[in-house]
């Protein structure tokens, strides 16, 4: 455990060679790169916290989840670890806004990024369950009522073939606390938060190599928010759904490691 800005993060930390910063999305933890991670070990030292609040790390009632805070904790977290120069980051879903706030403030401490089914942009529409969180008393409701039925339900919307065992471990760690975090963390970043930051991300993306890994099955994010982050490769996987580390984690790590070996 790491004590970051008053969190207790849980990482998991594989392997050697060049430092690579893995962050997971919502609602999952540092297991959704178990799969990417066994093969990129072999090549790369792979780091993957379980986010503030997230998984089994700790966040304070206080913790900062704005874009702003995003940026500090990632910053926090390079200090801690005792990152002086540039590391790659590899972020999904809600790990790659953290992944691309950060980026925006500090490009001088990212030396490649690989970004998987997000969004940076103030048009993005966020999709129902995002709205729903965002609504207080209704929010509260919905994480009360998530059953394991009901992950499932959202895991395999995204991704039919997902493994039967990431869910049921998934679910176990969404505990009462993690539910309240989730609701935190989509309320302090509204549907226009990226209005201001997306410009800082662009300016930091001339310098910053980017590959993009994109699901274009993805049901909560158009496919054609793919092209937006100013990437020098993008990969599509048509078949794929949302949660890609998960369904194509061979191709996934491949990619990955061809283009921090080029970059």
């Amino acid at each position: 455990m790491l004590n970051v800005l008053g969190c207790q993060i849980h990482l998991r930390d594989s392997g050697s060679g060049q430092p690579v910063l893995f962050l997971h999305g919502n609602p999952d933890s540092s297991l959704l790169w178990e799969p990417v991670a066994a093969l990129l070990s072999r090549q790369f030292r792979c780091i993957a916290p379980d986010l503030p609040g997230y998984g089994r790390s700790t966040a304070p009632p206080d913790f900062d989840y704005t874009l702003t805070g995003q940026a500090r904790f990632l910053q926090a977290l390079a200090r801690e670890l005792g990152f002086t120069h540039p590391i790659a980051v590899v972020g999904h879903d809600f790990g790659a806004i953290f992944a691309m706030a950060w980026m925006a403030r500090h490009p001088e401490m990212i030396r490649a990024a690989v970004i998987s089914n997000s969004a940076f942009f103030p048009d993005y529409k966020w999709h129902l369950w995002a709205k729903a969180w965002r609504r207080h008393g209704l929010g509260e409701v919905m994480m009360a009522l998530m059953s394991l039925r009901g992950m499932r339900f959202v895991y395999r919307a995204g991704v039919p073939r997902i493994p039967a065992r990431y869910i049921e471990d998934a679910y176990r760690l969404l505990t009462p606390g993690v539910r309240q975090n989730i609701l935190r963390l989509y309320r302090s970043v509204p549907a226009g938060a990226f209005a201001s930051w997306e410009a800082d991300y662009l300016r930091a993306a001339k310098h910053v190599p980017v590959l993009v890994l994109w699901a274009d099955g993805d049901p909560f994010i158009p496919k054609r928010f793919a092209e937006r982050f100013a990437a020098q490769r993008i990969v599509r996987f048509e078949r794929s759904g949302h949660w890609l580390p998960l369904a194509e984690p061979a191709a996934f790590a491949n990619e990955t490691a061809g283009f921090l070996r080029a970059t």
